[in-house]
């Protein structure tokens, strides 16, 4: 499992590493440069390149571009540094590096002037590398002058750029963008992942990103207020379901399904489909009535179960006396994509969580029947519910706004579901997956191809596929989104981002799986 931390909590962590274990904050420079200076030297192998130049703010990102400088030098790399602070602007760990540096090598300039950095450029070889150690993870708000000056500097200078710890500019808990802010083509960041090299738009400017082992126990998590976890392929392995020999299809789960609509039986055929895939025994679909011979043909190896439908022929809570035999026969129900918003079918949804007392996968139109004042009767629900709504639909569920979500969206999302008592699946850009218990994770996998119409409902019938296989509702929600995402990633190789529907997920979903059941073998 990696981790994520905030810029506080990276505070933290550092300060407990220095000052409790007693690992001098030098060292733990000395191996952050030493490391980015690794990933410098690869991009110049790479592309035949001999000089870099080392853009340094004053503060320990600038300590460590230092660092870097010293370690290219040693390595015969033709690197200039350029200090945008006095020599009486740096302190600690980073005035000392700054010494040894300027005792190694006059290609140490002093400028705070965009135009003076122009001057001496043109004089210079022309950079094959450039280093951003400018401001780090501790800024908050848009960079100021001359900071600003120069991000838009190393952007327009025709060169790849390695930033530190996290691109200039970038928000470092949230990923948003104040301002300017670096492009970098790598970024090498300290003993975790930070917060906003996962979210958009800072996600966009990180590029290929280096986790620097740079002496930071994982004692230190023990010391930090969130811990927000990152799914690796072996912890996904492990929590996939196993099967004996003589297993048969009761035994790897029920799954009963109430989605679907005139216009959205799509929506239903992705639900039941993703859940069969995901391995489930059985599949039952409930559909209005006179639905139910187009899904029988789509459906052909699901049961379809039509009910008693309304004058629009969705649902209504007329058919639910004959839901009762179905909820008793199921391990797990899929609710919500493709039924409407209608008022009689969200009397119907009502009815159903209200009475439903096993495990729920509740999205879409289900997931937003608790808007507004049926918030309340979320916790009410007796059945184990796991909501899966996106972020439009999470907006109008817990009434926090777009820019609420976008400074806090992992302590709302992890607040929402303790306090709410469900497991919380908030699909996005990444998604989000948050516990009851506090838990929080950030899963890696998936594309912007992914954002197609049905994506979703897949996901749906995936994780309610693993519930019935008796994964638990949270383990079911990580593999879920894991396999979800990873299949759109199998997908997009072959059909591209443009190409990549929901049905590819379908088709890749067994390809994703039989990559995570044979991981080792991969290694």
């Amino acid at each position: 499992m990696d981790y994520a931390l905030t810029r506080e909590d990276s505070r933290r962590a550092d300060e407990f590493t220095i000052q409790t274990l007693g690992l001098p904050g030098m060292v733990l420079m000395e191996n952050a440069g030493r490391i980015t200076a690794e990933v410098v030297r690869e991009i110049l192998d790479e592309r035949g390149g001999i000089t870099v130049y080392v853009l340094a703010g004053k503060g320990n990102n600038g300590g460590d571009g230092f660092v870097i400088a010293r370690y290219l030098l040693e390595w015969g790399v033709n690197v200039h540094t350029f200090q945008l602070a006095t020599d009486e602007e740096y302190s600690g760990d980073a005035a000392k590096n700054l010494t040894i540096l300027s005792q190694l090598t006059d290609s140490v300039y002093h400028t705070r002037d965009v135009d003076a950095l122009d001057v001496l450029t043109t004089q210079l070889l022309a950079a094959d590398v450039i280093v951003d150690a400018l401001l780090g993870t501790g800024i908050q708000g848009a960079p100021r002058s001359p900071f600003d000056e120069f991000i838009n500097w190393i952007n327009n200078y025709n060169a790849p750029t390695v930033s530190v710890d996290i691109p200039s500019g970038v928000d470092a808990n949230t990923g948003q963008l104040p301002g300017m802010a670096v492009a970098a083509e790598a970024t090498v960041t300290m003993g975790y992942l930070k917060t906003g090299l996962l979210f958009s738009p800072g996600r966009e400017f990180t590029g290929e990103i280096t986790i620097a082992d740079i002496g930071i126990p994982g004692s230190a998590l023990d010391q930090v207020e969130n811990v927000y976890s990152i799914p690796e392929q072996d912890d996904i392995h492990y929590r996939l379901p196993q099967r004996s020999a003589d297993v048969y299809k009761h035994r790897v789960g029920k799954v009963f399904t109430l989605c679907g609509a005139p216009g959205f039986t799509g929506a239903a055929t992705l639900v039941s489909e993703g859940a069969l895939v995901a391995g489930a025994g059985l599949i039952m679909a409930g559909v209005p009535k006179s639905l139910n011979n187009i899904l029988e043909t789509k459906l052909t190896e699901v049961i379809t179960v039509p009910l008693e439908e309304s004058a629009n022929q969705t649902f209504t809570a007329a058919s639910l006396p004959a839901l009762k035999e179905h909820f008793d026969w199921s391990d797990v129900l899929a609710i919500g994509p493709g039924m409407t918003r209608e008022s009689e079918v969200q009397e119907f949804i009502g009815k159903v969580l209200t009475s439903y007392g096993k495990v729920a996968v509740v999205d879409a139109d289900a997931a937003t029947y608790f808007s507004g004042d049926n918030l309340q009767y979320l916790k009410e629900c007796p059945a184990d519910i796991i909501l899966t709504p996106h972020w439009g639909e999470f907006g109008k569920i817990s009434g926090y706004n777009t820019e609420d979500l976008n400074e806090n969206r992992l302590e709302i999302a992890e607040n929402f579901a303790q306090e709410h008592n469900v497991t919380l699946v908030l699909k996005g850009a990444p998604t989000i997956i948050a516990a009851q218990t506090g838990e929080v994770f950030i899963n890696p996998t998936g594309n912007a191809g992914m954002a197609t119409g049905g994506s979703g409902d897949v996901l749906t019938g995936i994780i309610a596929g693993l519930v019935a296989q008796k994964l638990k509702p949270t383990d079911a929600a990580v593999v879920g989104c894991y396999l979800h995402g990873l299949a759109g990633d199998f997908a997009r190789e072959e059909l591209t981002e443009m190409g990549l529907t929901a049905g590819a997920l379908l088709d890749f979903l067994p390809d994703a799986m039989e990559y995570i059941l044979n991981y080792y073998d991969y290694l």
